[in-house]
């Protein structure tokens, strides 16, 4: 089976990596079945969990950068030895879902890891493992069975079906291809085939783009590789995310893959909330008179946590957009806009946006439709710049935001030594009359300095919320 996703296209709305959808075709294996342990002492002889061993760093780093969300990884004290330790816990310490499992000693270092168990003998670490990933299983399972799939087919359906059901999937619809509008309402993933003589998929997706939802799709079929991509970047053209576009059926053990994956990519938030420990929300003051003006909420925030904020009437709360579908799971609707107030307890036009990852915020794709539109019901966009090569003029000209926030880094060089590029973006976004904030703690003297480049607000990133203040980790320091 060969595949298509979005990095044979400019624009980046794939769901599943280019790694993940290779797993696909590889042999059946247990390991890739469930959700994946990674493991960097490939002597342990666990008898009941399968793992992808490394034997050194610079192997497993790249793998656990490009793994899905909600991984675990076991190590021991040796990693204190190896070159690129640093590396690796400022990988653990930035991906919060990954669930870091110690075996044996005690580290002699200091760990500051968000999810961190610590099992001292090798039964505990097996009984640790399997009750990490039964508590998942189980998780997903129910959220399988709940997760509205539309089957567009008439061909060997019965087949199909009996694979969906056994998979999971319990919130079916069969549709035949002449007919599939009616009956494509409500569902929040499409599975096509694309051998249909009869299929309108043209219309389809017409129809789809003038509704308020905003679908995922899978697609497959006995087509070549080149119509595949083809057929991917005609379905995102319409600003769909897509699963996938398959040149064959997948069997059973492909759907499940599939589905992990998704529920790993897309639907953390739902299960991971429930087992970790939250960031916090960090406070967003005005530079002019220092007065509080919104709160900026975590990727690891629940919606419990953020409704539960110092509520105030001319208080923002920002959702730091990690996943679109950490907070709008079931597509894109005017009315999920209104809920997802009343939920956070607070009203629509305080809720605002702010995303980094620029390349998903193209053009073309979900992501960039919701910013717009953010935009356009009139709540604000922010973009957080993180380095020095992201300072990019087209992307400023192009990006539909109301404010920039530049990073700590950035911030402190801005006040240092400001380069010539630094300089010139701040310039541009004056001009677009794009308002500047920087990431500095709020007692800082120098922020007085930032009054001369324009910056208008100050993110203090070194004190959350005090009312929200709970253990976010586990600070660990052995043998001192």
């Amino acid at each position: 089976m060969a595949f298509s996703n979005s990095n044979t296209h400019s624009q980046q709305s794939s769901i599943l990596s280019e790694q993940e959808l290779a797993l696909l075709t590889a042999d059946p294996k247990p390991k890739d079945l469930n959700f994946a342990v990674y493991s960097y002492c490939p002597d342990l002889a666990l008898q009941h969990i399968t793992s992808h061993d490394y034997y050194d760093l610079a192997t497993l780093l790249p793998a656990l950068a490009t793994s899905p969300r909600g991984i675990a990884v076991i190590l021991s004290d040796r990693v204190s030895q190896q070159p690129l330790t640093d590396d690796l816990l400022q990988l653990l310490q930035k991906r919060k879902d990954i669930n870091l499992f110690w075996y044996g000693e005690m580290p002699d270092m200091n760990l500051d890891i968000p999810a961190f168990t610590y099992c001292q003998s090798l039964a505990s670490l097996e009984n640790q493992l399997q009750a990490w990933q039964t508590r998942r299983q189980q998780i997903y399972q129910q959220w399988l069975a709940r997760y509205p799939v539309t089957l567009v087919d008439h061909h060997d359906v019965a087949n199909k079906q009996q694979l969906l059901t056994q998979c999971g999937v319990q919130t079916l619809t069969l549709t035949r291809a002449s007919l599939p509008e009616s009956t494509t309402e409500g569902a929040q993933l499409i599975i096509i085939n694309l051998d249909l003589p009869d299929l309108r998929l043209i219309d389809l997706l017409t129809a789809l783009s003038h509704q308020d939802q905003r679908p995922l799709f899978l697609l497959y079929g006995q087509i070549s590789e080149n119509l595949s991509r083809a057929v991917y970047a005609m379905v995102e053209s319409y600003s769909f995310p897509v699963l996938a576009c398959l040149t064959s059926v997948p069997d059973k053990r492909q759907w499940q893959k599939l589905f992990i994956t998704l529920f790993s990519r897309l639907y953390l938030k739902h299960w991971l909330g429930q087992h970790s420990k939250m960031e916090g929300a960090f406070p967003v003051h005005r530079l002019s008179d220092k007065a509080m003006q919104s709160y900026l909420c975590m990727p690891s925030m629940s919606i419990e946590e953020i409704a539960a904020l110092p509520s105030h009437q001319a208080l923002h709360k920002i959702l730091f957009i990690d996943s679109l579908y950490d907070w709008f799971p079931e597509g894109i609707k005017r009315v999920h806009r209104q809920q997802l107030a009343q939920t956070l307890n607070c009203s629509p036009d305080h809720i605002d946006i702010l995303f980094n990852d620029t390349s998903k915020a193209r053009p073309g794709n979900i992501l960039f439709a919701l910013l717009v539109m953010t935009r356009l019901a009139g709540s604000k966009v922010y973009w957080l710049v993180e380095r020095e090569q992201d300072l990019s003029v087209d992307l400023l000209k192009g990006l539909p935001v109301s404010d920039i926030l530049l990073s700590s880094p950035l911030s402190q060089l801005l006040l240092s030594k400001p380069t010539e590029e630094l300089l010139s973006f701040i310039e541009l976004a004056k001009d677009l009359n794009i308002r500047l904030g920087a990431t500095l703690s709020k007692n800082q003297s120098a922020t007085y300095g930032l009054h001369m480049y324009g910056i208008e607000f100050i993110l203090d990133d070194r004190h959350s919320i005090e009312q929200l203040k709970q253990p976010t980790h586990l600070s660990l320091v052995a043998h001192q």
